[in-house]
């Protein structure tokens, strides 16, 4: 209430100016929230890059330990074979006695 009397009494001159100012805020704002519309418009491709680059890297991590679990069941398999290999060289070639 106070502030609408001192502005019957002191403001009325004022508003215009007043106005003004508040005008070049707005206009200021608004051009700062077109800049920052610009910059979310281009974060959101950057945005989805990112997105589809993490699903990427999940896969290709995925497939890496796949692969792990391949070449240590191979690695098994050597061994495997090593043994049969030794038990056979054992069997068909008998110590030598000197």
């Amino acid at each position: 209430m106070r502030k609408s009397i001192a502005w019957w009494f002191r403001g009325a001159g004022k508003t215009p100016g007043t106005l003004d100012e508040h005008a070049a805020a707005i206009r200021d704002l608004q051009h700062k929230l077109d800049h920052l519309t610009e910059v979310v418009a281009r974060l959101e491709p950057i945005a989805v890059r990112a997105d589809n680059l993490h699903a990427t890297v999940a896969e290709l991590a995925a497939r890496l330990d796949r692969c792990d679990d391949r070449i240590d069941r191979c690695g098994r398999r050597i061994d495997q074979v090593d043994e049969t290999l030794a038990e056979i060289v054992r069997l068909v070639a008998p110590p030598r006695t000197p």
